[in-house]
């Protein structure tokens, strides 16, 4: 679904709600499965549905496994977008590169922000 979501879309469920149900229905994979909805949104070119995605995965973390699978995946994703070619002026630019970085700080302060909460690891 992730990697061809033109023709997810043809599905007679919608790919989203489907991801979002196998989330909650499957806890043990759900690092995996907010992975594959956030490259569900890039794949489409909705840049900023993808980013909401990882930040809502980021926020309802079950396991520190699903935090490095999800913070790993989401930090690709911004240094692609960083990579993107830039269609704007200068000035444009950089007001998107303090986006970035803004964007980066929220994604530490993520990351201290969990490192913190007391969530337990699930044995394998």
């Amino acid at each position: 679904m992730a990697k061809y979501p033109s023709r997810a879309r043809k599905l007679a469920v919608k790919p989203e709600e489907l991801l979002r149900h196998a989330i909650r229905h499957y806890s043990e994979q759900s690092g995996k499965l907010w992975v594959f909805l956030g490259d569900y949104y890039t794949r489409l070119g909705e840049f900023s549905k993808a980013r909401e995605v990882f930040e809502e995965a980021l926020a309802s973390l079950t396991s520190v496994r699903d935090f490095g699978v999800i913070f790993n995946a989401y930090l690709k994703y911004e240094e692609a977008m960083l990579e993107m070619p830039d269609q704007s002026d200068d000035e444009d630019a950089r007001g998107e590169d303090s986006d970035s970085e803004e964007s980066l700080a929220d994604q530490v302060d993520a990351l201290l922000d969990f490192t913190f909460r007391d969530i337990p690891e699930k044995q394998e």
